[in-house]
């Protein structure tokens, strides 16, 4: 009886060191995949940050432009202006 409690309890202890090793090695994965996971996500932050200002810089020089087109189109028109007679 003695001896079974003694093979019981060697392989609780093998399986404890077997578990604690694949906790180790999970801990390890996760450590790593948790830092891979934060640059992404910076370098993420940063390029929709980089659209953002770029969409903003676009909308105004589409503004601009639209502005500067309307302009150049009156320009040319004679009937938009009023001439006292």
């Amino acid at each position: 009886m003695v001896q079974k409690l003694e093979v019981t309890v060697a392989a609780r202890k093998k399986d404890l060191a077997e578990v604690t090793q694949e906790m180790a090695v999970a801990e390890n994965l996760r450590k790593k995949e948790n830092e891979s996971y934060v640059q992404e996500r910076t370098t993420n932050i940063q390029s929709v940050q980089q659209l953002e200002n770029a969409i903003k810089i676009l909308q105004q020089h589409a503004l601009v432009a639209s502005r500067s087109m309307l302009l150049q189109q009156s320009a040319g028109r004679s009937d938009l202006y009023y001439t006292p007679e």
